[in-house]
């Protein structure tokens, strides 16, 4: 804690430092304090506090996110040394952390934010939930679901709203549950 309290200091410091510099004093330094605190925002806004959770918002989210590039950067310099080389598509496929941010980012992303409807004409569909119930769905009625919302269900996605690639590698067996471009026979070939 003592290091994010001294961190906090610093930005207090660097905001009252630029308060008090002449508004036509900008170079090469400039940071992102001097263009909030020179722009057309509200007053409020511009308050040492606001300015100071705007940069630890900006250092902490930057976090996880260089370490995620840190990672990917690693595993395609080692798997493929000379950038100038296409790789195959099986190198590409063994590729864990890379086969992983695309599906984190597909899981988050998807191709498709529309409910995809299916009809079954000519007979009744049964689905048998987790608790052993079954339901039918009577033949001819439209049923949908929205890839959008089942991969946010936090039953299969452990914090579903957070960009975690690593749950790939740790449970591939969520690829199940990833409907990004529809499932089975209906699945779109891109």
């Amino acid at each position: 804690m003592a290091g994010l309290y001294e961190m906090q200091q610093g930005w207090i410091r660097q905001i009252e430092d630029i308060r008090s510099q002449p508004d036509e004093k900008v170079d090469e330094k400039t940071t992102i304090f001097h263009g909030l605190l020179r722009s057309d925002l509200p007053d409020e806004e511009k308050s040492t506090g606001r300015l100071t959770e705007e940069a630890q918002l900006i250092v902490f989210a930057g976090t996880d996110t260089t370490e995620i590039l840190r990672k990917l950067k690693v595993e395609l310099e080692t798997a493929l040394p000379n950038a100038d080389d296409l790789p195959t598509s099986a190198q590409v496929e063994a590729l864990p952390w890379l086969n992983a941010v695309i599906q984190e980012g597909l899981r988050l992303h998807p191709g498709s934010a529309i409910r995809l409807q299916r009809v079954s004409k000519n007979s009744d569909l049964v689905y048998s939930d987790r608790r052993g119930v079954d339901w039918t769905v009577p033949a001819g009625t439209p049923v949908s679901m929205t890839p959008t919302l089942v991969h946010s269900i936090p039953e299969y996605w452990e914090n579903p709203y957070e960009f975690r690639p690593e749950r790939w590698i740790e449970n591939p067996k969520l690829s199940k549950y990833l409907l990004s471009f529809a499932k089975g026979t209906r699945i779109c070939l891109g």
